[in-house]
């Protein structure tokens, strides 16, 4: 793993370049906080969840390296496998360094490769006030509703929460990370939402996939959309690992 330089900042004193957005997850029909308590939970949060729930999102948030992804599609003769994105670079393509995330308030900007004509994007544009989230289950104007803290809502193409595509005229293979997120659908494509954990990081996954005379299969470990046609894959969305930055 890559070493950072070793910084410290008070934020706008709560360990961040800015405020969280706060969001009443109540109505939502998926949502978890960072350290996993989730809607239906029995109770309340323990304090240790919650300050568990801003470590989490803070490692997130600081310390990211890299999303790998292995991504493929079948265009005519073309087919796009195995290419990996880095998760965290800006317009340049340099790394932004965890330092400099206390300026700019963001882990990554959009990145987008063309490959044999096919559209792979990695989306990760975490900011504070726009990709993390302050949750409360009720009013936000009550305290006492404060359940922790977790990613944004999980819907593409919203730049709150990470966000793989892979497509071509027919066919694609998407999924989306977050917090929070209501059980929505549109036509031609199968959907998924569920619960997954990674590097100790509790998310929303939402899987999307389609195209004609297809059927699509969704996996948690790791989390995966897949688009089959018989016995062959025509398409694929899977993030492999989130790798994290360490420091001297």
């Amino acid at each position: 793993m890559p070493e950072a330089a070793p910084f410290s900042t008070d934020g706008v004193y709560n360990g961040f370049p800015g405020c969280f957005e706060k969001v009443d997850v109540s109505s939502f029909d998926f949502w978890t906080t960072a350290s996993g308590h989730k809607k239906d939970a029995v109770g309340s949060p323990s304090q240790a969840s919650i300050d568990k729930s801003l470590q989490l999102v803070g490692k997130l948030f600081w310390n990211l390296y890299r999303l790998e992804l292995d991504c493929l599609i079948i265009s005519g003769i073309n087919p796009v496998t195995e290419l990996i994105i880095d998760g965290d670079f800006d317009q340049a393509g340099a790394p932004i360094q965890p330092v400099e995330r206390i300026c700019s308030g963001s882990v990554t900007t959009l990145g987008e490769q063309f490959v044999n004509e096919v559209s792979v994007v990695a989306d990760l544009r975490q900011g504070i006030g726009i990709g993390f989230s302050r949750m409360y289950d009720g009013d936000t104007t009550d305290e006492d509703n404060f359940i922790g803290y977790g990613l944004g809502k999980a819907a593409f193409a919203t730049d709150k929460s990470i966000d793989i595509y892979v497509y071509e005229g027919i066919y694609d293979a998407s999924l989306s990370l977050g917090g929070y997120t209501l059980d929505e659908t549109d036509g031609g494509r199968s959907w998924n939402y569920t619960y997954i954990e990674m590097d100790g990081i509790h998310m929303v996954f939402v899987g999307a996939g389609g195209g004609g005379g297809v059927s699509t299969a969704f996996t948690q470990d790791p989390p995966a959309t897949v688009v089959t046609s018989g016995t062959t894959v025509i398409a694929q969305a899977e993030i492999t690992s989130l790798e994290f930055y360490t420091y001297p």
